[in-house]
């Protein structure tokens, strides 16, 4: 794999959109993440979208071209 890997997390959310692995959000060694990552399935190449808002354990998708977060703890930042 090449680009931007993510760190290792837990409560983040993921889903597929089209042939791209979308990762978001949640936590890793206590520290919230704010970061988007998305995955081209194709190539196997991560690229990464830093967000304002950190959040755990929400769930993520797409719904008319636009992202929402719903759910889990946010902090802003």
């Amino acid at each position: 794999m090449r680009g931007d890997i993510p760190r290792e997390r837990w409560g983040h959310s993921s889903f597929m959109w089209g042939r791209q692995l979308v990762l978001g959000l949640g936590s890793d060694e206590g520290q919230e993440s704010n970061t988007v990552n998305m995955l081209n399935m194709d190539t196997l190449t991560w690229d990464s979208w830093d967000g304002n808002l950190q959040r755990v354990g929400g769930a993520m998708g797409l719904l008319e071209g636009k992202l929402y977060l719903v759910g889990g703890q946010a902090k802003h930042i």
